[in-house]
């Protein structure tokens, strides 16, 4: 219970998410997970290997995010200066990534800004940095999963409707397909500027209180139904997307890969062929790796905070331990995603490597110019090949998508 501005606020209400990753112990909040008020609350019920393994749980969390942090930062902003090379700026595949990656690193800002509070540093109790780190993170963690929605959709074109391509993934459609991901983020989580608040103070005879970022409790309801709507755009509504366009892009690759076997002559073009068939693995490899990235580091924590926001507002029940403890395991699990990239991408695209070593390890390497002009050669290698729009991440060129698109029984372009 909170007092604040001479009146007692009801003991439902929440103090501001730290975010969407997960509000710590202390703060509760509108955003990707369930609140934790009730779950101080059963603190007092809790026995005490229960309160150990929370606390544990916490420890693990606190040790983790600098790091995740850390290697985040470090990761995407490298990984986008890849992206923005001069040899592949010019292709929507590689807008799309570099500007997830500056999504992702916006939003580890702001887990870090949360942590800075859970270890007694309270920027996040100033007027202005409090709103501001909600929205941030809610605008960055819808932005970095419809980006991956917009990836796996051009893989898809590109494997299975190549007639679409010099339509569908173009720097201009990019450019629109970010601006307008944009605009709708900033406009429908602006909510969270005027929903939190920085409590606290003190006013007439009451002690003074420590400034809490909170949400309002005026608008808990509110806060309420875009918690919900909030878990359909950023997991339902994706994943329901995302999966059929995976499988489809899998079964065309399969018939593919199953004619060819059976009408080419195995005397003939082996060379050819197994090399098609490398690269088409590197497709089915990148396509999976996208798609089960976003599904397993984002599932189990959105699912436990539905089930909870279900459990509370709904068929209003009580939290369990299991409950409590599954969601802070699964934040962590959540925070990943934000960090992995770099290592998805160097394992997923060998163009992107070779781009990544020319442009860092080289120059780390080389102390005269003959190394930086080796670089300048490299990067330009990558050019003759930008026609591809997900050249770093190895797609079937265009030729072998035209074979794949007339297996299926489609009829590109002439």
């Amino acid at each position: 219970i909170h007092v604040s501005r001479g009146r007692r606020l009801e003991s439902l209400t929440k103090r501001v998410q730290t975010v969407r990753h997960g509000a710590s112990h202390q703060l509760d909040g509108p955003s990707r997970y369930a609140s934790s008020t009730r779950e101080q609350q059963q603190l007092l019920y809790w026995d005490d290997g229960e309160t150990r393994s929370y606390a544990a749980v916490q420890t693990l969390q606190n040790v983790l995010v600098p790091l995740i942090f850390v290697f985040g930062l470090v990761g995407n902003s490298l990984a986008a200066g890849c992206f923005l090379s001069e040899s592949l700026m010019n292709t929507s595949c590689c807008l799309y990534m570099a500007c997830k990656c500056t999504a992702d690193t916006g939003f580890l800002v702001t887990l870090f800004v949360i942590w800075l509070y859970r270890v007694g540093v309270g920027v996040l109790n100033v007027q202005g940095v409090c709103q501001i780190t909600v929205f941030v993170s809610y605008v960055c963690g819808f932005m970095s999963v419809w980006l991956v929605l917009a990836i796996t959709y051009e893989n898809y074109v590109r494997l299975c409707r190549p007639h679409l391509t010099r339509t569908h993934c173009t720097r201009r459609v990019a450019l629109t397909v970010i601006s307008v991901i944009t605009v709708f983020a900033v406009g429908f989580y602006s909510f969270a500027l005027w929903t939190t608040n920085v409590l606290g103070g003190k006013e007439g005879d009451e002690e003074e209180l420590e400034p809490l970022c909170m949400s309002l409790i005026k608008f808990k309801d509110v806060i309420m139904v875009m918690t919900f709507i909030d878990t359909v755009i950023t997991l339902v509504l994706p994943s329901l997307i995302i999966v059929p366009l995976v499988l489809a892009s899998l079964v065309a690759l399969s018939k593919s890969l199953g004619r060819k076997r059976r009408l080419q002559d195995p005397l003939l073009n082996n060379n050819r062929r197994s090399s098609r068939n490398m690269l088409e693995a590197k497709v089915v490899r990148f396509l999976l790796t996208v798609s089960l990235t976003f599904l397993i580091l984002h599932t189990p924590g959105h699912f436990i905070r539905l089930k909870q926001l279900v459990e509370q507002y709904i068929l209003d029940g009580e939290v369990t331990f299991m409950d409590v403890l599954l969601q802070r395991l699964f934040e962590t699990v959540y925070y990943f995603d934000f960090c992995c990239s770099i290592v998805i991408f160097l394992a997923s695209g060998s163009n992107f490597r070779a781009i990544f070593i020319a442009r860092y390890c080289s120059r780390l390497r080389c102390l005269n110019r003959t190394c930086v002009a080796e670089e300048e050669s490299s990067i330009k290698m990558g050019q003759r090949t930008k026609s591809s729009v997900n050249e770093a991440f190895d797609p079937a060129p265009e030729e072998l998508c035209r074979e794949i698109d007339q297996e299926i029984g489609d009829q590109p372009p002439t």
